[in-house]
C-alpha cells in the first residue's frame, strides 16, 4: 500500500515542490518508507534550479546549492542570488551558499566572428517567441539581418520557464528576445573575460553553466576550447 501511494500522482497543476523534493531526497538517501532501486543509497547531490525568486527562497531554506537560469530568464537574476545568499541556512548538503549561473557563451578569434556566430542563438530564441520550431539555424551575417525579415508573433507562445504576458507581448518580439538573451558573453577571449568580470561585479557566483547555441560543430568546439582557456585564468 505504501508503494502504491508513492507512485500515485494527480493532475494537480500546483504541486508542493518542497514536499516533492523531500520525497525525492528520501528515495536517493534510502530514508523513506519506500525503497527505489537502483538509486537508493547512492548519495546523489541535489541542486535547486530556478528562474525566479521562489526557487531562491527554497534553496536558501533547505541549504542546497542554487543554479539560476540567467541564460534565458535573467530578469530576476540579481534579486534571486541576493535572496539566496542572504537567507541561506547551512545544511549537511551544503555548509555555505553556492551559486551556479547559467550564461550564454560564444567565443571566437574576433569579436566580429563571435557576434556572427551568436545570430544562431538569436534565431533560436526568436523561434520560441514567434512559436516557430525551426531548430538551430545557420548564422546570419549580422544581428540586423536577423530582424530584417522575420515572422511576427500572432499569439503568445507557451514556454514553461518564462510566463509571457499577452498584453505586453505581441509587437514586442525584439525587446523580449533582447531581454531573454541579456546575459550573453560574446567575443574574443579578451572581450569575454572583460564581460565575465562585469557580470561577477553584479552577482556573486561560484560557477557558471554554459549554453552555446552555435550552428557549426567545429566552431562550437573551438568556442568551448577558448572558453576553457579563459576560465583557467579568470575563475
Amino acid at each position: 500500500m505504501k508503494t502504491a501511494k508513492a507512485i500515485r500522482r494527480t493532475g494537480n497543476l500546483y504541486p508542493d515542490f518542497e514536499s516533492d523534493l523531500k520525497e525525492l531526497t528520501e528515495y536517493l538517501d534510502n530514508t523513506g518508507e519506500v525503497c527505489a532501486y537502483p538509486h537508493s543509497g547512492n548519495k546523489i547531490p541535489v541542486y535547486i534550479l530556478g528562474s525566479s525568486t521562489d526557487s531562491a527562497y527554497l534553496a536558501a531554506k533547505l541549504g542546497l546549492p542554487y543554479s539560476f537560469a540567467a541564460h534565458f530568464a535573467p530578469a530576476h537574476m540579481e534579486e534571486a542570488v541576493r535572496i539566496y545568499r542572504d537567507g541561506f541556512q547551512p545544511s549537511e548538503a551544503c555548509k555555505e551558499p553556492y551559486v551556479i549561473l547559467g550564461v550564454n557563451a560564444i567565443l571566437a578569434d574576433t569579436d566580429e566572428e563571435a557576434q556572427r556566430l551568436s545570430t544562431s542563438h538569436l534565431l533560436t530564441i526568436l523561434g520560441i517567441v514567434t512559436s516557430r520550431s525551426d531548430g538551430l539555424l545557420p548564422p546570419k551575417d549580422s544581428k540586423e539581418e536577423v530582424w530584417r525579415d522575420y515572422i511576427a508573433a500572432q499569439k503568445v507562445p507557451h514556454f514553461g520557464p518564462v510566463a509571457f504576458d499577452d498584453e505586453k507581448f505581441i509587437g514586442r518580439e525584439k525587446a523580449i528576445v533582447n531581454e531573454m538573451t541579456a546575459v550573453s558573453l560574446i567575443g574574443c577571449k579578451e572581450s569575454f573575460a572583460a564581460q565575465l568580470d562585469e557580470l561577477k561585479k553584479r552577482v556573486e557566483i561560484d560557477e557558471i553553466m554554459v549554453n552555446s547555441f552555435i550552428y557549426d560543430k567545429e566552431a562550437q568546439i573551438y568556442s568551448l576550447r577558448l572558453l576553457s582557456e579563459v576560465m583557467k585564468k579568470n575563475f
